[in-house]
């Protein structure tokens, strides 16, 4: 995705949506992980299923992918902060799940 962000040319004949609010109303770096490029390929993936019609059959693939895009940020901590990363990345999978639109 950070490839095609760089060459959007490339990629333009597809009118793709690439407009994002990161992490919406929740931090973008929650407690200093860097959350926000994770957040931003989910906005790509939620605009463009959005616009498409077909959000509601990819909703859940696209939250889980969101999870494990976030367990990625915390496989960079170790001990603690691991396991305060992990924490973090389920409350934002969760809250994504549940009100996620």
């Amino acid at each position: 995705m950070e490839r095609a962000r760089q060459n959007q040319g490339a990629w333009a004949s597809y009118r793709f949506d690439r407009s994002t609010d990161y992490c919406s109303k929740s931090p973008d770096n929650p407690f200093g992980f860097p959350f926000q490029n994770s957040c931003a390929r989910h906005d790509f993936g939620y605009r463009n299923h959005k616009v498409t019609g077909a959000l509601e059959a990819n909703k859940a693939r696209l939250d889980n992918a969101l999870h494990e895009d976030l367990k990625r940020v915390c496989n960079a901590y170790t001990g603690a902060k691991h396991t305060a990363c992990n924490a973090t990345a389920w409350t934002y999978y969760q809250a994504v799940s549940a009100l996620g639109t």
